[in-house]
C-alpha cells in the first residue's frame, strides 16, 4: 500500500507530457479533461492537445539543441517528410538503413547507418542559444502563420528547414525573418531588430556573392522567397518587389537546375501576391510573363485555389488591354464585343470553382472568390462604384468575412479586404472595413496590415477630395501617386 501510495504522489507531482499546449508553457500539470480542461475552461481560452494520432507524429519536426542529430526522410517516394533523429536511432529503427553487418549497435562510437542512392544525411550546424531559439521560433510559429492550414505538406518546413541544416545561408535567412518577427517581444535581453539587420546583411552579402552559380540556384530562389518574406512584414514596400523579381530572373536563368518542388513553392508564394499587386496598378512586373497558371498550391497554402488566382490575372490583362484601346481611341464596337464575351467566359469559370476543406478555409476561399467576382464586374463590365450590383456583392463579402474565426496570427484574406475597401463608397461600409482591418491588426503586431488600411483610407481620401469622378480603377492612381508596392498577402 506504502508503494502504490508513493507511486500516486510522484505522478501527479510530475508535469504532464501530453498536456495542452498552455498548460505546457505554464509548465504546469493538466488535467487532460475533454473536449477543454479545467485551466483552458476556468480563462475561456482555446484548449489544444497535441496530435495523438500515431500516423501525425512523424509529421511533428523537433529542434535538439543536442549534437549529432540529423534530417533524415521518412517516406521514400517523397524527400519533404523528414524525422530528427541521431545515427543511432537511425542504425537501430530504420529498415531503410539497417544493416546487420555492423554488429552490435549499442556499441562506442555509434554505427552510421548505411545510406542507400543519393540519400544523405543533414548534419545540424553549430548554432548558440539565441540561434537555436530563433530556429524553434520558427519551426513552431512562423511556419504556421505563413499558411492558412497547417499541415504535413507545409512548405516553409519541410522545403526549408532541410536546407537550414545544409547551408548557412539558409540558416541566416531564417534567423533574420524570426528576429524580425520577435523584435517587439516584451522585456527581451536581446535586440531582435538589431540581430535581424546582422542576419540579413549577412544573406545579401552571400546572395550577391553566389546570384550567378548554378548549383546555388535552388537555394537563391529560396533565400529571394524569405527576404521577401522579411520585408513584406517590415512594410518596406519597394524592397520586396526586387527580391520576388530576382526569384523569378534566378528561375529563368538556371531553369533547367531548379527542382521542381522549390520551383511550385515559389511559384505558390509570389505569383499570387504578384498578381494582387498589379490589381492595385503597379506597372513594375507588367513586362513579365505571369505564371499563374502554373500555381499547383492549395487552400491550405493560399486561401484559395489557384484557379481564382489566374482568373484575377486574367482579368486584369484584359482590364488594360481594354483600358489601352480606348486611350488610345483604337477602341471598336467589335473589340468591345469581344472583350465582354471574353469577360462572360472568365465569369463562367469563376461561378465554377467549387470549395472544399474547413469552415475557416472555406470562409476565406469564398472571400476571395466574391472579390474576384466585384473586379471582375467593375473593370470588365463597367458597373460603377456604389452601383445595386457591386452593393450586394460588397454586403455578401462582408457577411462572409465576419464568419471568419480569428485567432493570434491565423491569416486571413487580405487582397479580398482591400478590394473591398476600395469599393466601398458608403460611411456605413467603409466603418464595416476599417473595424475589419482594427481586428486582424490586433492578431499581426508585426505585419503590413497598417500599411495596406492606409492605402484604403488614401484611396478614400483621393475619392472625397477629387472631382467627384468614379473612373474604373481610379484607386490604381491614388497608390501609384504614393509610390507604394503593396503585398496584398
Amino acid at each position: 500500500m506504502e508503494i502504490t501510495s508513493s507511486r500516486t504522489t510522484t505522478a501527479r507531482a510530475c508535469r504532464s507530457r501530453s498536456g495542452c499546449a498552455y498548460c505546457k508553457a505554464r509548465k504546469r500539470r493538466c488535467g487532460e479533461e475533454l473536449p477543454a480542461c479545467q485551466a483552458c475552461r476556468k480563462r475561456g481560452l482555446k484548449c489544444v492537445y497535441p496530435s495523438r494520432d500515431p500516423t501525425d507524429r512523424v509529421y511533428q519536426y523537433q529542434i535538439s539543441q543536442g549534437r549529432g542529430y540529423h534530417f533524415v526522410p521518412i517516406d521514400k517516394r517523397s524527400s519533404c517528410q523528414l524525422l530528427n533523429v541521431t545515427d543511432r536511432d537511425v542504425a537501430r529503427f530504420s529498415d531503410r538503413y539497417f544493416d546487420d553487418s555492423n554488429g552490435d549497435i549499442d556499441a562506442e562510437p555509434p554505427p552510421r547507418p548505411r545510406l542507400g542512392g543519393t540519400t544523405r544525411l543533414l548534419t545540424f550546424p553549430e548554432i548558440n542559444d539565441v540561434q537555436n531559439q530563433l530556429l524553434q521560433y520558427y519551426t513552431e510559429v512562423m511556419c504556421k502563420c505563413r499558411v492558412f492550414e497547417d499541415g504535413a505538406c507545409n512548405p516553409f518546413r519541410s522545403i526549408i528547414l532541410p536546407l537550414c541544416y545544409g547551408s548557412n545561408r539558409s540558416l541566416n535567412a531564417v534567423l533574420a525573418l524570426s528576429a524580425n518577427d520577435r523584435r517587439t517581444a516584451a522585456a527581451s535581453a536581446v535586440d531582435y531588430t538589431r540581430l535581424s539587420l546582422q542576419y540579413k546583411n549577412k544573406v545579401l552579402k552571400e546572395l550577391f556573392d553566389s546570384v550567378s552559380r548554378a548549383d546555388c540556384a535552388n537555394e537563391n530562389v529560396i533565400i529571394c522567397l524569405l527576404l521577401c518574406s522579411l520585408e513584406i512584414a517590415d512594410e518596406i514596400q519597394p524592397v520586396w518587389v526586387r527580391h520576388m523579381q530576382g526569384a523569378y530572373a534566378i528561375m529563368d536563368s538556371f531553369s533547367s537546375f531548379i527542382n521542381n518542388d522549390i520551383r511550385s513553392f515559389a511559384l505558390s508564394y509570389f505569383e499570387p501576391r504578384r498578381t494582387y499587386l498589379l490589381t492595385a496598378g503597379s506597372e513594375i512586373l507588367m513586362e513579365n510573363q505571369s505564371h499563374s497558371a502554373e500555381i499547383s498550391g492549395d487552400l491550405m497554402h493560399m486561401g484559395c485555389s489557384p484557379q481564382v488566382v489566374d482568373v484575377v490575372a486574367q482579368i486584369t490583362r484584359l482590364a488594360n488591354t481594354k483600358r489601352e484601346h480606348r486611350q488610345s481611341g483604337n477602341s471598336s464596337a467589335n473589340f468591345e464585343v469581344w472583350s465582354y464575351e471574353r469577360g462572360l467566359a472568365i465569369r463562367a469559370r469563376l461561378d465554377s470553382i467549387s470549395h472544399q476543406g474547413s469552415s475557416y478555409l472555406v470562409s476565406c476561399a469564398e472571400c476571395f472568390k466574391i472579390a474576384a467576382q466585384m473586379y471582375l464586374r467593375h473593370v470588365i463590365f463597367d458597373a460603377p462604384l456604389g452601383s445595386t450590383e457591386l452593393q450586394n456583392l460588397l454586403q455578401q463579402f462582408f457577411h462572409q468575412f465576419a464568419e471568419i474565426r480569428y485567432e493570434a496570427r491565423t491569416l486571413f484574406p487580405m487582397w479580398p479586404l482591400f478590394l473591398a475597401g476600395c469599393m466601398s463608397t458608403t460611411d456605413e461600409e467603409r466603418k464595416t472595413v476599417l473595424r475589419y482591418f482594427e481586428t486582424v491588426a490586433v492578431f499581426w503586431p508585426v505585419s503590413n496590415v497598417p500599411r495596406v488600411r492606409e492605402s484604403v483610407e488614401a484611396v478614400w481620401k483621393a475619392r472625397d477630395l477629387g472631382s467627384g469622378t468614379r473612373d474604373s480603377l481610379d484607386w490604381q492612381k491614388a497608390i501609384d501617386r504614393l509610390g507604394w508596392k503593396l503585398a496584398l498577402s
